[in-house]
């Protein structure tokens, strides 16, 4: 019934929802943007896929960081810098902690029993003993429903 008056008023913005512009499809990082990427004033993003993204600090420190959800809440795991992590090892990284997810594994915990383990000599086998051994919080510091 109104189909004339809807298109007319999507050719305004914020008017109706007929002549939406789409968003432009992002192009993964490559090895050269990530090279010829220069320190701004503040802390950039170049972003890759599916949450990894290239952090550019003002000091020129370029710092991969992939963002993710957990537990309904937003968390993003440190995978490197770069050049000593390359873009590739970055994604590979980032596919393997995507994988832990699907098996509800949170990466960030993961990561740092796994640095537990290395500094107390434990293998990888052994995390489920290092985590049995760490002391469990105060009943002050507990969450508790009242």
């Amino acid at each position: 019934m109104f189909a004339h008056i809807r298109g007319f008023l999507g050719a305004f913005p914020g008017a109706g929802d007929a002549h939406q512009i789409p968003e432009a499809p992002t192009m993964p990082l490559t090895d050269s943007a990530i090279r010829a990427a220069k320190p701004g004033e503040k802390d950039r993003k170049l972003t890759d896929e599916k949450g990894l993204h290239l952090l550019v600090t003002p000091t020129g420190s370029k710092l991969w960081r992939l963002k993710y959800r957990y537990g309904g809440k937003e968390k993003k795991l440190a995978l490197g810098s770069y050049p000593e992590i390359s873009l590739e090892e970055a994604r590979y990284k980032a596919e393997d902690a995507r994988r832990q997810l699907l098996n509800g594994i949170d990466p960030s915990a993961a990561k740092k029993l796994a640095a537990i383990g290395r500094h107390s000599g434990y293998a990888a086998a052994d995390m489920s003993v290092v985590a049995a051994s760490l002391p469990t919080p105060p009943a002050s510091c507990r969450n508790s429903e009242q």
